[in-house]
């Protein structure tokens, strides 16, 4: 079984990132930290809207991947909001809106 959450995220504007977030191809790693000095959180996008440019928002179905290297997910509960990472870059900002467990989920298949 895995964990999943889906989220609102908006890309944001200022982003140093000048290209989209792929939100459906299963290749988008990024981190998550709900604090400015919290833990970096691993996840992967499953799906969501093909494209997320800079400035738009967009529901996404992400996948809670390092659960059994010890990873404490349990700060992203309904109503969290968050901050998507590349690196020590902010490029999104968001909230969760579900979570639960569940067989795996294969990301949708679509190329950027």
């Amino acid at each position: 079984m895995a964990q999943f959450i889906e989220v609102e995220l908006e890309h944001l504007a200022t982003s140093y990132r000048s290209h989209p977030i792929y939100p459906r191809n299963g290749r988008y790693l990024p981190h998550l930290r709900v604090s400015p000095d919290g833990e970096y959180l691993g996840v992967r996008f499953l799906d969501g809207p093909a494209v997320l440019a800079r400035g738009e928002s967009g529901r996404a179905l992400l996948q809670l991947v390092y659960l059994e290297t010890g990873v404490d997910y349990s700060a992203l509960t309904p109503g969290t909001q968050f901050e998507v990472q590349e690196g020590p870059h902010t490029v999104a900002r968001g909230r969760v809106l579900r979570r639960w467990t569940g067989p795996e989920i294969e990301p949708r298949d679509v190329a950027p």
